[in-house]
């Protein structure tokens, strides 16, 4: 039977790692998914707080 050592360094990267996953995973979403969604839901409507996305 092998002993399994807890390694800290690995354990930190991984978690960094499946951190910024999940973060470009809900900008993408909020991008591509809530925000045309929200922009037709509003259209015609009084123009609170327009979203210019692309105003880099």
């Amino acid at each position: 039977m092998e002993n399994k050592v807890f390694n800290l360094k690995q354990f930190v990267i991984i978690t960094l790692i499946t951190s910024i996953w999940i973060n470009i995973a809900e900008v993408a979403r909020a991008m591509f998914v809530t925000f045309p969604l929200m922009e037709k839901f509003f259209a015609g409507r009084i123009p609170i707080g327009a979203m210019e996305v692309s105003n880099a």
